[in-house]
């Protein structure tokens, strides 16, 4: 009778162990079909010492973003995108741009910065992209 209390307890305790185990694994985070996005990006054949990139999607339902830091950038799944057809906006101002005068509290007077990169590569981008369900390190060498 004790053999059978024994092994009894121990299936339980099994039992227990899996249902905590499969429950744990439904829990990752939801991203919504939403996946991972990064890549490399070079200026004249250097990497892309700072910008941003835009990717949007070529019906313009969605879109995301990330900072270029050193020629490459990361979009988290939590902020990626969903797998379609986008297209790709890529920004640089020139960072040489000497401040502008004003008067205290005039903030018409901020400084602008020149746009590094050719209009085709942002405001008028010819530039997509194909977002998979997996796998998805892309790469925008411009001139």
């Amino acid at each position: 009778m004790r053999n059978t209390a024994a092994r009894c307890c121990a299936n339980v305790t099994w039992m227990m162990a899996l249902l905590v185990t499969l429950t744990t694994l439904g829990c990752g985070s939801d991203t919504g079909g939403r996946v991972d996005v990064s890549g490399k990006v070079t200026l004249g054949g250097a990497p892309l010492e700072s910008g941003t990139i835009e990717i949007v999607a070529a019906d313009g339902s969605s879109q995301s973003g990330a900072t270029i830091t050193n020629g490459e950038f990361s979009i988290p799944a939590e902020r990626g995108l969903k797998p379609g057809d986008y297209i790709v906006k890529i920004f640089a101002g020139d960072e040489t741009v000497a401040a502008v005068e004003a008067a205290p509290g005039d903030s018409s007077a901020a400084p602008v910065s020149k746009e590094r990169i050719p209009p085709e590569y942002n405001v008028e981008s010819t530039l997509t992209a194909k977002i998979e369900a997996s796998d998805n390190v892309l790469s925008f060498d411009i001139p």
